[in-house]
């Protein structure tokens, strides 16, 4: 996955909010529980895809930086 799409995390986030809300009114105690569980997972999956995210552009980030002599080759003339 090369470019991890904001509106994707966006879900999986409201996705686990909305599980968290409607656990409070489940009628017994698994429904709860696995509502909880629910979001907990979504919740994990949406901090790795955002923790991917930050790492893809920090590493892109470092790419035509002014001064980042890793770019240039030794024919290159200002």
């Amino acid at each position: 996955m090369d470019r991890i799409d904001a509106m994707k995390i966006d879900k999986l986030e409201a996705l686990a909010a909305w599980h968290r809300l409607n656990a409070e009114h489940a009628g017994s105690t698994w429904v709860w529980d696995a509502r909880l569980r629910t979001a907990e997972d979504l919740e994990r999956r949406a901090a790795e895809l955002r923790a991917r995210r930050v790492r893809g552009s920090a590493r892109d980030g470092r790419r035509g930086i002014p001064g980042d002599k890793s770019m240039r080759s030794s024919s290159w003339a200002p």
